[in-house]
């Protein structure tokens, strides 16, 4: 992380160490195999605004995208107007 951001103060190490250590003995983060994962109770306490929940109760909310890559449009070659 030092290479990437050079900017950082000479104590980064010691307050990331404190700031996880509070995240994970308030129960927000979990230790999972060597890595810091949100809590499941603490997904669940995030707020939420009244206009996110609305469009979600109304129905009208966009329609949700595919994972994939939109396959390429064809294109139509009318014999009548290829030999012009």
């Amino acid at each position: 992380m030092d290479l990437a951001h050079k900017r950082l103060p000479s104590n980064h190490d010691e307050l990331l160490t404190q700031h996880l250590k509070l995240l994970k003995s308030s129960g927000q983060l979990v230790m999972v195999r060597k890595s810091y994962k949100f809590a499941p109770s603490a997904e669940s306490e995030v707020p939420v605004s009244d206009s996110a929940t609305s469009n979600v109760l109304d129905g009208s909310s966009a329609p949700k995208r595919g994972r994939r890559r939109p396959p390429k449009a064809k294109l139509t070659i009318s014999a009548t107007n290829f030999g012009s």
